[in-house]
Protein backbone atom coordinates (compact mmCIF):
# COMPACT_ATOMS: atom_id res chain seq x y z
CA UNK A 1 0.00 0.00 0.00
CA UNK A 2 0.93 3.54 -0.96
CA UNK A 3 2.02 5.19 2.08
CA UNK A 4 0.03 8.78 2.82
CA UNK A 5 1.48 11.60 3.84
CA UNK A 6 0.61 13.52 7.00
CA UNK A 7 -1.61 16.98 5.85
CA UNK A 8 -0.06 19.82 6.18
CA UNK A 9 1.11 22.38 4.24
CA UNK A 10 2.57 20.74 1.40
CA UNK A 11 1.50 18.64 -0.79
CA UNK A 12 4.39 16.47 -1.25
CA UNK A 13 7.80 15.84 -0.11
CA UNK A 14 9.54 17.61 -3.33
CA UNK A 15 7.14 20.97 -2.45
CA UNK A 16 8.59 20.65 1.16
CA UNK A 17 12.25 20.38 0.37
CA UNK A 18 12.16 22.94 -2.37
CA UNK A 19 10.05 25.00 0.11
CA UNK A 20 13.32 24.69 2.73
CA UNK A 21 15.70 25.32 0.20
CA UNK A 22 14.32 28.53 -0.79
CA UNK A 23 14.58 29.79 2.53
CA UNK A 24 10.92 31.19 2.52
CA UNK A 25 9.09 31.63 5.25
CA UNK A 26 6.04 29.38 6.16
CA UNK A 27 2.59 30.77 5.94
CA UNK A 28 0.54 27.76 5.73
CA UNK A 29 -2.66 26.47 4.79
CA UNK A 30 -6.40 25.42 6.53
CA UNK A 31 -4.29 21.94 7.29
CA UNK A 32 -1.37 23.51 9.37
CA UNK A 33 -1.40 22.83 12.58
CA UNK A 34 -1.66 26.07 14.85
CA UNK A 35 0.71 26.27 16.98
CA UNK A 36 3.42 25.76 13.91
CA UNK A 37 1.55 28.62 12.18
CA UNK A 38 1.37 30.66 15.38
CA UNK A 39 5.23 30.04 15.68
CA UNK A 40 5.63 31.43 12.65
CA UNK A 41 3.49 34.25 12.81
CA UNK A 42 4.90 35.48 15.37
CA UNK A 43 8.28 35.56 14.12
CA UNK A 44 7.23 37.45 11.07
CA UNK A 45 5.35 40.13 13.32
CA UNK A 46 8.47 40.51 15.62
CA UNK A 47 10.34 41.66 12.04
CA UNK A 48 7.85 44.03 11.12
CA UNK A 49 7.38 45.51 14.73
CA UNK A 50 11.19 45.79 15.26
CA UNK A 51 11.37 47.65 11.88
CA UNK A 52 8.51 50.38 13.22
CA UNK A 53 10.80 50.46 16.79
CA UNK A 54 7.98 48.66 19.18
CA UNK A 55 9.93 46.30 20.52
CA UNK A 56 7.93 45.82 23.39
CA UNK A 57 4.88 45.17 21.76
CA UNK A 58 6.98 42.52 20.07
CA UNK A 59 7.88 40.99 23.12
CA UNK A 60 5.16 40.68 24.65
CA UNK A 61 3.00 38.80 21.63
CA UNK A 62 6.13 36.79 21.67
CA UNK A 63 5.92 35.73 25.18
CA UNK A 64 2.11 35.30 25.04
CA UNK A 65 2.67 32.76 22.14
CA UNK A 66 5.54 30.44 23.30
CA UNK A 67 4.01 30.52 26.81
CA UNK A 68 0.30 30.11 26.11
CA UNK A 69 -1.00 30.03 22.96
CA UNK A 70 1.00 27.37 21.17
CA UNK A 71 1.48 24.92 23.74
CA UNK A 72 -2.33 24.57 23.75
CA UNK A 73 -3.13 24.97 20.31
CA UNK A 74 -0.79 21.91 19.23
CA UNK A 75 -2.72 19.76 18.13
CA UNK A 76 -5.52 21.63 16.22
CA UNK A 77 -5.51 22.64 11.94
CA UNK A 78 -6.08 26.52 11.83
CA UNK A 79 -8.99 25.56 9.11
CA UNK A 80 -10.48 23.69 12.11
CA UNK A 81 -9.84 26.04 15.00
CA UNK A 82 -13.32 27.31 16.52
CA UNK A 83 -14.57 29.24 19.45
CA UNK A 84 -15.23 26.35 21.68
CA UNK A 85 -11.67 25.41 21.40
CA UNK A 86 -10.78 28.80 22.64
CA UNK A 87 -13.52 28.86 25.55
CA UNK A 88 -11.68 25.81 26.73
CA UNK A 89 -8.55 27.77 25.91
CA UNK A 90 -9.67 29.98 28.62
CA UNK A 91 -10.55 27.88 31.10
CA UNK A 92 -7.53 25.93 31.33
CA UNK A 93 -5.23 29.23 31.35
CA UNK A 94 -8.02 30.51 34.47
CA UNK A 95 -7.63 27.19 35.99
CA UNK A 96 -4.04 27.62 35.68
CA UNK A 97 -4.20 30.65 37.92
CA UNK A 98 -3.54 33.32 35.18
CA UNK A 99 -5.38 36.44 35.87
CA UNK A 100 -7.92 37.76 34.14
CA UNK A 101 -6.19 40.55 32.47
CA UNK A 102 -3.40 37.98 31.10
CA UNK A 103 -5.69 36.25 30.14
CA UNK A 104 -7.33 39.18 28.10
CA UNK A 105 -3.64 40.23 27.03
CA UNK A 106 -3.38 36.57 25.37
CA UNK A 107 -6.95 36.89 24.13
CA UNK A 108 -5.91 39.76 22.63
CA UNK A 109 -2.60 38.72 20.66
CA UNK A 110 -4.54 35.92 19.40
CA UNK A 111 -7.00 38.02 18.28
CA UNK A 112 -4.19 39.81 16.06
CA UNK A 113 -3.01 36.96 14.66
CA UNK A 114 -5.97 35.07 13.63
CA UNK A 115 -7.04 38.12 12.18
CA UNK A 116 -4.26 38.11 9.82
CA UNK A 117 -5.71 34.33 9.45
CA UNK A 118 -8.68 35.45 7.95
CA UNK A 119 -6.81 38.02 5.58
CA UNK A 120 -4.59 34.93 4.17
CA UNK A 121 -8.14 32.72 3.44
CA UNK A 122 -7.09 30.59 5.96
CA UNK A 123 -10.64 31.13 8.12
CA UNK A 124 -13.99 32.49 7.31
CA UNK A 125 -14.18 34.10 10.54
CA UNK A 126 -12.27 35.19 13.70
CA UNK A 127 -13.56 32.96 16.55
CA UNK A 128 -11.96 35.18 19.08
CA UNK A 129 -14.62 37.23 18.35
CA UNK A 130 -17.46 35.71 20.01
CA UNK A 131 -15.20 33.53 22.52
CA UNK A 132 -15.96 34.45 26.03
CA UNK A 133 -13.55 34.54 29.39
CA UNK A 134 -14.98 32.02 32.17
CA UNK A 135 -17.49 34.00 34.22
CA UNK A 136 -17.22 34.44 37.83
CA UNK A 137 -20.39 34.09 39.90
CA UNK A 138 -21.71 37.18 41.91
CA UNK A 139 -20.23 37.70 44.78
CA UNK A 140 -17.33 35.59 44.92
CA UNK A 141 -14.73 37.79 42.28
CA UNK A 142 -12.29 39.12 44.92
CA UNK A 143 -11.64 43.02 44.20
CA UNK A 144 -9.44 43.95 46.41
CA UNK A 145 -5.32 44.37 45.40
CA UNK A 146 -3.06 40.76 45.25
CA UNK A 147 -1.99 39.50 48.36
CA UNK A 148 1.26 41.28 47.92
CA UNK A 149 0.41 44.79 46.23
CA UNK A 150 -0.07 46.68 49.35
CA UNK A 151 3.24 45.32 50.68
CA UNK A 152 4.77 46.45 48.04
CA UNK A 153 4.53 50.11 48.79
CA UNK A 154 6.49 51.15 51.15
CA UNK A 155 5.28 52.55 55.01
CA UNK A 156 6.57 55.84 55.83
CA UNK A 157 9.51 54.54 57.95
CA UNK A 158 10.55 51.89 54.99
CA UNK A 159 10.19 54.90 52.51
CA UNK A 160 12.29 57.46 54.68
CA UNK A 161 14.96 55.36 55.10
CA UNK A 162 15.31 54.46 51.13
CA UNK A 163 15.20 57.92 50.28
CA UNK A 164 17.87 58.26 53.23
CA UNK A 165 19.85 55.90 51.58
CA UNK A 166 19.66 57.47 47.90
CA UNK A 167 20.80 60.70 49.15
CA UNK A 168 23.38 59.59 51.22
CA UNK A 169 24.76 57.54 48.03
CA UNK A 170 24.81 59.29 44.46
CA UNK A 171 28.25 58.98 43.96
CA UNK A 172 28.95 55.63 45.64
CA UNK A 173 26.31 54.05 43.89
CA UNK A 174 25.08 54.08 40.29
CA UNK A 175 20.88 53.49 41.00
CA UNK A 176 21.04 56.08 44.04
CA UNK A 177 19.88 59.25 42.18
CA UNK A 178 17.83 56.86 39.39
CA UNK A 179 15.94 55.41 42.08
CA UNK A 180 15.67 58.82 43.89
CA UNK A 181 14.06 60.20 40.60
CA UNK A 182 11.97 57.58 40.05
CA UNK A 183 10.59 57.68 44.21
CA UNK A 184 9.97 61.67 43.66
CA UNK A 185 8.19 61.82 40.02
CA UNK A 186 6.78 58.28 39.83
CA UNK A 187 8.64 57.78 36.61
CA UNK A 188 8.98 54.38 34.88
CA UNK A 189 12.68 52.33 35.57
CA UNK A 190 12.87 52.73 31.18
CA UNK A 191 11.63 56.57 31.50
CA UNK A 192 14.27 57.79 34.63
CA UNK A 193 17.39 56.01 32.59
CA UNK A 194 16.13 57.92 29.25
CA UNK A 195 16.20 61.22 30.90
CA UNK A 196 18.86 63.94 28.63
CA UNK A 197 19.73 66.66 30.32
CA UNK A 198 18.40 68.57 27.81
CA UNK A 199 14.76 67.63 28.99
CA UNK A 200 15.75 69.12 32.38
CA UNK A 201 14.82 72.53 32.83
CA UNK A 202 16.64 73.85 36.11
CA UNK A 203 15.58 76.88 36.63
CA UNK A 204 11.65 76.09 35.64
CA UNK A 205 12.49 73.11 37.80
CA UNK A 206 10.78 70.78 35.46
CA UNK A 207 11.25 67.69 33.65
CA UNK A 208 10.13 66.85 29.88
CA UNK A 209 9.54 63.07 29.81
CA UNK A 210 9.83 61.94 26.41
CA UNK A 211 12.28 59.00 25.42
CA UNK A 212 12.90 55.25 27.39
CA UNK A 213 15.48 52.92 27.45
CA UNK A 214 13.99 49.93 25.80
CA UNK A 215 15.42 46.35 26.31
CA UNK A 216 16.19 44.49 22.62
CA UNK A 217 17.32 40.64 21.96
CA UNK A 218 20.72 40.01 23.41
CA UNK A 219 20.98 42.24 25.61
CA UNK A 220 20.80 45.20 23.49
CA UNK A 221 19.72 48.28 24.60
CA UNK A 222 17.82 51.76 22.87
CA UNK A 223 16.74 54.71 23.33
CA UNK A 224 13.11 55.23 21.61
CA UNK A 225 10.47 58.18 22.43
CA UNK A 226 7.98 57.34 24.32
CA UNK A 227 4.46 55.41 22.62
CA UNK A 228 1.71 57.92 23.57
CA UNK A 229 1.18 61.28 23.98
CA UNK A 230 0.00 60.88 27.53
CA UNK A 231 3.14 59.05 28.58
CA UNK A 232 5.57 61.98 26.97
CA UNK A 233 4.87 65.28 29.81
CA UNK A 234 6.30 67.61 31.59
CA UNK A 235 6.42 67.60 35.75
CA UNK A 236 8.04 69.61 38.34
CA UNK A 237 11.36 67.89 40.30
CA UNK A 238 11.36 68.10 43.88
CA UNK A 239 13.71 70.24 45.49
CA UNK A 240 15.77 67.59 46.74
CA UNK A 241 16.16 66.06 43.81
CA UNK A 242 16.44 68.99 41.66
CA UNK A 243 19.48 69.63 43.65
CA UNK A 244 20.62 66.60 43.56
CA UNK A 245 20.85 66.54 39.84
CA UNK A 246 22.54 69.99 40.09
CA UNK A 247 24.91 68.66 41.88
CA UNK A 248 25.34 65.76 39.91
CA UNK A 249 25.79 67.35 36.73
CA UNK A 250 28.85 69.85 38.38
CA UNK A 251 30.48 66.70 39.68
CA UNK A 252 29.75 64.39 36.05
CA UNK A 253 30.31 66.06 32.45
CA UNK A 254 27.77 65.49 29.87
CA UNK A 255 28.57 62.24 27.52
CA UNK A 256 28.90 64.25 24.11
CA UNK A 257 27.30 61.56 22.45
CA UNK A 258 24.27 60.02 24.44
CA UNK A 259 23.58 63.27 26.34
CA UNK A 260 21.87 60.95 29.03
CA UNK A 261 21.99 62.11 32.60
CA UNK A 262 22.50 58.08 33.52
CA UNK A 263 25.04 56.22 31.94
CA UNK A 264 28.13 53.50 32.71
CA UNK A 265 32.07 54.49 32.29
CA UNK A 266 31.55 54.21 28.68
CA UNK A 267 28.47 56.81 28.12
CA UNK A 268 25.56 54.01 27.49
CA UNK A 269 22.51 53.55 28.66
CA UNK A 270 21.66 51.44 31.98
CA UNK A 271 20.20 48.72 31.54
CA UNK A 272 16.89 48.58 33.71
CA UNK A 273 16.78 44.92 34.62
CA UNK A 274 19.85 45.43 36.23
CA UNK A 275 18.28 48.00 38.10
CA UNK A 276 15.47 45.58 39.70
CA UNK A 277 17.94 42.89 40.17
CA UNK A 278 20.04 45.76 42.44
CA UNK A 279 16.96 46.63 44.48
CA UNK A 280 15.69 42.81 44.72
CA UNK A 281 18.77 41.49 45.46
CA UNK A 282 20.76 44.00 47.32
CA UNK A 283 18.78 46.79 48.49
CA UNK A 284 15.70 44.97 49.98
CA UNK A 285 18.03 42.88 52.43
CA UNK A 286 20.47 45.55 53.36
CA UNK A 287 17.76 48.28 54.06
CA UNK A 288 15.59 45.40 55.66
CA UNK A 289 12.56 46.28 52.62
CA UNK A 290 9.65 44.18 52.23
CA UNK A 291 10.68 41.11 50.00
CA UNK A 292 8.11 42.06 47.39
CA UNK A 293 9.15 45.68 46.58
CA UNK A 294 10.45 46.50 43.43
CA UNK A 295 11.61 50.18 41.63
CA UNK A 296 8.17 49.80 39.98
CA UNK A 297 6.24 50.26 43.35
CA UNK A 298 8.03 53.09 43.82
CA UNK A 299 5.51 55.01 41.23
CA UNK A 300 2.45 54.40 44.02
CA UNK A 301 4.57 56.33 46.43
CA UNK A 302 4.44 59.84 45.25
CA UNK A 303 0.66 59.27 44.41
CA UNK A 304 -0.53 58.48 47.86
CA UNK A 305 0.39 62.22 49.06
CA UNK A 306 -1.78 63.72 46.29
CA UNK A 307 -4.89 61.69 46.57
CA UNK A 308 -4.55 62.21 50.07
CA UNK A 309 -4.86 66.02 49.97
CA UNK A 310 -7.88 65.42 47.51
CA UNK A 311 -6.09 66.41 44.17
CA UNK A 312 -8.23 65.01 41.28
CA UNK A 313 -7.07 61.41 40.53
CA UNK A 314 -6.92 62.58 36.84
CA UNK A 315 -4.27 64.87 37.94
CA UNK A 316 -2.05 62.40 39.65
CA UNK A 317 -3.03 59.67 36.59
CA UNK A 318 -1.10 62.53 34.12
CA UNK A 319 1.53 62.92 36.10
CA UNK A 320 2.36 59.11 36.69
CA UNK A 321 1.76 58.95 32.60
CA UNK A 322 -1.04 56.76 32.33
CA UNK A 323 -3.22 57.07 29.48
CA UNK A 324 -6.50 55.84 31.35
CA UNK A 325 -7.13 57.45 34.74
CA UNK A 326 -9.44 54.58 35.58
Amino acid sequence: QRRRWRDGPFHTKEEAIAHRDKGKRLRGTPATICSVWLLDWVERTKVELYAEEREADANIKHRHVRLHLAPNLDRIRIGDLRVGDLNHLWRKLNDEGLSRKTINNVKSTLSVALADAVADGLLNVNPVRDSRLPRQHRGTADQSPAPDALEKVLEDDDLLRFLRWCLDNVYQSTWALPLLVIADTGMRRGEALGIHWESIDFQAGTLKIERQVVQLDAGKLAVRLLKTKASRRAIPLAPRTLAALQAYRRRLPVHPISGLVFTNADGRALIPDSLTQFVEKVLVSQLDLPKSFSPHALRRSPSRIPLAADIPAFDVSKRLGHSNPF
